[in-house]
């Protein structure tokens, strides 16, 4: 009888999950069944952005990018981003943008040495960890910040549940820790493999010990498909 095949269980968005299957080894994707459960629906809000003062943005995610395009036609002021992916939305967008750092704290590390001209925007969602505006106020550099976008909950799909309910290898990559949070929260206690962004990320599902957690060497969509492909390989040479 043939072992079943390793499922990769994506959480983030469809169009997102859709991206990262694209990076992936499509020669070790067919042995594997992909089922791809959003946990979160982003939802923007419609309030106008209050720039007044401001000389510069901060963009923590893609979805803060593309909730404030939504929202106002300005591309005058500079954008300070975290990671690849949203300095390149944000170009996209039509920003000039600089990549400040891979994570919230090398955000803060880099502003504060580099020292734009302030006060600056930080555009987030409503669930955001790292404190970036507080932060960098209290060294110095005058910062607000204002939730343009939600992050609603949503359940997993049925046949995400049936996946962890069966026997079959389980590989979750998690992005944030919102997700790892819903994730955790609807998990039973069976063997999942999770790829986390993040010591964060892992942090959230580490009260279920049947959770085997990998943190990826860098918080970016890079070094997790790295992380997913090897996890995959080594559940397919058993």
């Amino acid at each position: 009888m043939s072992l079943p095949k390793p499922t990769l269980l994506l959480t983030r968005p469809e169009a997102a999950s859709r991206r990262f299957i694209g990076q992936l080894d499509q020669e070790i994707m067919v042995q594997v069944e992909v089922v791809i459960s959003p946990l979160i629906r982003i939802a923007c809000r419609t309030d106008p952005i209050s720039f007044e003062g401001i000389r510069g943005l901060i963009f923590s995610s893609a979805n803060g990018v593309l909730s404030a395009k939504s929202v106002t036609d300005r591309r005058d002021l500079p954008c300070f981003c975290v990671g690849p992916a949203t300095t390149r939305a944000a170009r996209q967008a039509g920003w000039t943008a600089h990549q400040a750092g891979q994570d919230a704290d090398t955000l803060v590390a880099a502003l504060c040495r580099d020292k734009p001209d302030a006060p600056l925007l930080h555009l987030r969602g409503e669930h955001g960890r790292g404190d970036v505006a507080q932060r960098l106020t209290e060294r110095g550099l005058i910062t607000r910040e204002q939730v343009i976008y939600e992050q609603l909950a949503e359940p997993l799909t049925p046949e995400a549940q049936k996946a962890l309910q069966g026997s079959g290898p389980v590989i979750a990559p998690l992005f944030s820790p919102r997700t790892a949070q819903l994730f955790a929260a609807q998990t039973p206690r069976r063997a999942v493999t999770v790829a986390a962004l993040s010591a964060a990320v892992a942090q959230e599902v580490a009260g279920n010990a049947s959770v085997r957690a990998h943190v990826a060497a860098q918080p970016d969509a890079q070094a997790m498909g790295q992380l997913v492909e090897k996890l995959l390989q080594s559940t397919l040479a058993g």
